[in-house]
């Protein structure tokens, strides 16, 4: 998980990098059993054979996104402080993600913004990248993150 940082902790630039991960058959298979997601251009391999450019099943983009949501979870957001999801901006998938391809996640922070008192926005630059080095995802991501306390149990100006 990520370490315990308040939103005053994060500085602009700063990097952080998830594990790595191979996504395999079972894995879109689950996707596509939670989701009621069964396009054949996700689970049929004699039909993708017949797309230039594809050959054989992809991973959806949404089965991407979640996965890039737990890599957020466990590098970005920190332990034990309020954090929340506040959105995606633009989102755009570069290149085909086939099962068998290893992707990790370089989350790099451009942004800061206080919300209020109990809550700042923090704004990433989003790259995941296949085993080749090349980006399959790119996109914006923001967070919701706890403010730091005071000492009187309100939160930093």
């Amino acid at each position: 998980m990520g370490a315990a940082k308040y939103f005053e902790d994060f500085q602009i630039g700063e990097e952080m990098v998830s594990r790595s991960r191979v996504i395999d058959p079972s894995d879109i298979r689950m996707f596509s059993a939670c989701t009621s997601l069964c396009n054949r251009i996700q689970t049929d391999a004699d039909y993708c054979k017949e797309i230039p450019g594809v050959g054989k099943p992809v991973v959806a983009g949404s089965h991407l996104l979640n996965l890039i949501d737990a890599f957020y979870a466990q590098v970005v957001s920190p332990d034990g402080i309020p954090t929340f999801h506040y959105g995606y901006d633009n989102v755009e998938f570069r290149e085909n993600v086939y099962s068998g391809d290893t992707v990790h996640t370089i989350f790099q922070l451009i942004d800061k913004t206080e919300k209020n008192e109990a809550f700042g926005v923090l704004t990433f630059e989003v790259k995941t990248y296949n085993q080749r080095g090349e980006v399959v995802v790119y996109d914006i991501d923001k967070l919701y993150c706890g403010r730091r306390p005071k000492e009187d149990g309100k939160t930093d100006s």
